[in-house]
């Protein structure tokens, strides 16, 4: 396998980092997760964990958005966006007005389940058009409201699409089996960028797995190894990417 694409990963202040997709719903339940600790697409959208605090309504998840190019992000106004598309691992939400009832722009979801949630915010005009489109995964803990701001970029049609890898070990965690690292091959044969990188097991939000940019519709043999406490793991196979986001859940045995 030659080398080529791999993952884009930028480490800030020790935060996860993801970008927008576009607005085609992924296959399935829409599973997007894992991303490195910082992966940017279409648009350079941003988003990142701003901290927790306290929710008397248990596991809670409390979004804070502008809209457009992160180094100068416009208001709700100042973009043309009225509602808030809310999907959370693949239900939509109650369409949230850009700005809340206090006049600040977010919402809050809460009754979350604790662990990954998967999240989607589509930014619309009055008249329903999806003018900005942003999507990531952040990892709940019981009891609190982590914070998420968002900076929608617009909504794009590039064609290309992200692929997630989420792993298992002979059923394990990467902590427990004892992964630092895994060793990701994906033969890409429409684009002609092979993946060959070495990525950490669990990215900076707590996800054991990895997301990978810039896939075109098509099929992509993949090849994943690591080398644990109880040593090698293994696992291969295709991933498909039909007109949306698409997750691979590995399970890769000794």
């Amino acid at each position: 396998m030659k080398p080529g694409r791999s993952p884009e990963v930028e480490t800030r202040d020790g935060v996860s980092h993801l970008g927008a997709r576009p607005r085609v719903p992924p296959p399935g339940l829409r599973p997007i997760a894992g991303a490195l600790a910082a992966l940017f697409f279409a648009g350079g959208c941003v988003y990142y964990f701003s901290g927790s605090g306290n929710s008397a309504g248990g596991t809670a998840l409390s979004f804070r958005w502008s809209f457009g190019d992160a180094s100068s992000p416009e208001t709700c106004a100042q973009a043309g966006v009225a509602v808030v598309e809310v999907i959370i691992d693949g239900t939509s939400e109650p369409l949230a007005s850009c700005l809340d009832a206090n006049g600040v722009p977010g919402t809050t979801i809460e009754g979350l389940a604790t662990g990954t949630t998967l999240w989607e915010l589509r930014g619309e005009s009055q008249d329903g058009r999806v003018l900005f489109d942003a999507w990531g995964q952040t990892k709940l803990s019981g009891g609190g409201d982590t914070a998420v701001d968002v900076v929608l970029p617009p909504a794009a049609s590039s064609g290309l699409f992200p692929l997630t890898f989420l792993w298992t070990f002979g059923g394990q965690s990467c902590a427990a089996a004892g992964v630092k690292a895994v060793s990701v091959q994906v033969v890409d044969s429409v684009r002609g960028a092979d993946v060959d990188a070495s990525v950490p097991c669990t990215d900076d939000g707590g996800v054991d797995g990895v997301t990978l940019q810039d896939f075109a519709a098509g099929n992509y043999p993949y090849a994943l190894s690591a080398y644990g406490a109880d040593g090698g793991y293994h696992a291969s196979g295709t991933a498909a990417i039909d007109g949306g986001p698409a997750v691979v859940s590995a399970s890769l045995a000794p």
